[in-house]
């Protein structure tokens, strides 16, 4: 078929229906695109913390990711509420394997690159640019939707979520200073 101006794919097969069929619906591709790279990106940057070796890291951002994508999930099912099941199953499919796939990837070219600093410390920027760009993405266009550029809104947004974890790096310290005395004290 061919692509519509919404993005969508036009079936042809459609257009030549008699009037008595229910015509066919197109497939949302331009948002098929748009969740397949989100998918792989989340599995990319998963994949990319697993390979570091902090196991709390890679459960916070798979805890993440999981809810993340819960959301887009329902979103991105509903918009192939009027396509055939025979039709949606493969991208509906294809999301969930896409961030296993990502994952992978993710893994394998952090393990690799960490042989070389220089490539290592870039891919470890991307992923963490890549993150911000996901977390942030949100605020920004929430500011942008009321008309007014809210920029202060969101950079306190952005303040508040840097403070929290400075917060907790704080508090994880001390506890772990005070887990370090009692060894010495009892043991």
């Amino acid at each position: 078929g061919s692509l519509t101006e919404s993005g969508e794919v036009e079936d042809s097969a459609a257009l030549d229906m008699d009037d008595d069929e229910a015509p066919r619906v197109s497939l949302p591709l331009t948002k098929i695109i748009a969740v397949e790279i989100d998918s792989f990106l989340d599995g990319f940057l998963l994949g990319i913390s697993a390979s570091l070796g902090n196991r709390s890291t890679s459960q916070v951002m798979a805890m993440a990711i999981s809810i993340e994508m819960a959301f887009v999930g329902v979103a991105y099912g509903g918009s192939f509420a009027q396509v055939e099941l025979h039709r949606s199953l493969p991208a509906l499919i294809a999301a969930p394997l896409t961030i296993f796939v990502g994952s992978i990837v993710g893994y394998f070219a952090s393990t690799c690159l960490q042989r070389n600093p220089l490539l290592h410390i870039g891919l470890l920027s991307f992923g963490s640019s890549a993150l911000l760009y996901l977390v942030c993405e949100d605020l920004l266009i929430e500011a942008h939707q009321n008309g007014e550029m809210k920029v202060r809104e969101v950079l306190h947004s952005i303040k508040r979520g840097l403070t929290l974890e400075e917060s907790v790096k704080k508090i994880s310290d001390a506890v772990e200073e005070e887990d370090r005395w009692y060894e010495d004290v009892w043991f």
